[in-house]
């Protein structure tokens, strides 16, 4: 199973949704972190020309991210790796009805050998591992090493 991409976000409505796109390439992978205070439009991975690489031009659509990305080419395979642990122990769907203002996440994530995208979500209510994940997932912004 090779990891083609993955979308995660979270947010709600009033303040707005934080996004990240990964996606592999045949070149490489890069990792994009947009915050909702950019209020960009929700960004389509699967579109051939949403890619960032040092050797050629940015597509113009994509060009305000442009110095955002981060080259995560080799820590994609740890990144399949922790997402392949990590995903069967979740469920699809997590609810809880509570006061206040909604909490609302979800995870997109293709591999090469489904046909189908794996979808996971919730509002005001997480996986139990799910905080762990979230500083995971977030660790790549800034160019860390993982």
């Amino acid at each position: 199973m090779a990891l083609q991409y993955f979308e995660f976000y979270r947010g709600n409505l009033a303040t707005g949704f934080d996004y990240i796109y990964a996606k592999q390439t045949d070149q490489h992978a890069f990792y994009l972190r947009v915050p909702a205070t950019m209020n960009a439009p929700i960004m389509d991975v699967t579109d051939p020309t949403f890619v960032f690489m040092r050797e050629q031009p940015t597509d113009a659509k994509w060009r305000q991210f442009a110095t955002m990305w981060q080259d995560v080419s080799f820590q994609w395979p740890n990144i399949e790796r922790k997402l392949m642990a990590t995903l069967p122990n979740w469920q699809a769907d997590y609810r809880q009805v509570q006061p206040g203002a909604t909490d609302e996440w979800g995870l997109i994530v293709q591999f090469d050998d489904q046909p189908d995208v794996l979808r996971f979500g919730g509002v005001n209510a997480f996986p139990e591992d799910f905080a762990a994940f979230e500083k995971w997932i977030n660790s790549y912004d800034g160019g860390r090493l993982r």
